[in-house]
């Protein structure tokens, strides 16, 4: 199966930690440019932060409160790479961890839907690139009539950008609270275990004397 042998393949790619440490420190490092060379000067919400898409009123009504040295400003996170680079180590990040969670605790031999589970994050990638390309058109545009089908696309990209990230979080969440509940049992359960195997030993022997 294609997918599946997708998911080993990042599962083994980015299992390492040569891998994820590097990706965590650069993505870091992006992020703090972003924020202080822009979002920082920048004083209102920017078309990336409307959690469920944004209306062509307020896709303009935010252009126009920029001005044009802050749409100048705001481009620099596509024309400099930043907002298309920071994606794609955020995705590696997610899939790593994604990729550490699932299959559950105890489940690693038996095939599951949930080992496609470090899969979604690249759907989250796929639209917030296809979300910065629709950003940049508009700002690159504005104020021309020509924005107005990349504010409608970039609306639902972003929306979809939005929901595939807050699953993947969702379910780190739900496999982190699963597999420290069944580590906690599977300890509980060996201790038990061990504490009937001495007291059968004890047991034995008192017969045996």
């Amino acid at each position: 199966m294609f997918l599946r042998s997708l998911s080993n393949k990042l599962r083994n790619l980015t299992g390492s930690p040569y891998v994820l440490f590097p990706t965590l420190v650069l993505a870091f490092f992006i992020f703090n440019l972003m924020s202080t060379k822009i979002m920082s000067q920048l004083s209102i919400n920017l078309l990336d932060s409307y959690l469920a898409g944004y209306t062509k009123t307020q896709a303009i009504q935010t252009l126009e409160l920029l001005g044009p040295k802050g749409r100048d400003l705001y481009m620099t996170m596509y024309t400099s790479y930043y907002d298309i680079i920071f994606p794609i180590l955020l995705a590696i990040i997610v899939i790593s961890m994604l990729s550490k969670t699932y299959p559950i605790l105890g489940y690693e031999n038996q095939k599951s839907f949930s080992d496609l589970y470090n899969l979604i994050p690249i759907l989250g990638l796929i639209f917030d690139e296809l979300e910065n390309y629709c950003h940049y058109q508009i700002l690159k545009n504005y104020p021309s009539s020509t924005i107005d089908t990349y504010i409608y696309f970039g609306s639902n990209f972003c929306l979809l950008k939005y929901v595939f990230i807050f699953f993947g979080i969702f379910l780190l969440t739900l496999g982190f609270f699963i597999n420290i509940f069944l580590f906690i049992k599977y300890i509980v359960f060996s201790k038990n275990n061990n504490n009937n195997n001495n007291n059968l030993n004890q047991n034995n022997n008192k017969k045996s004397k």
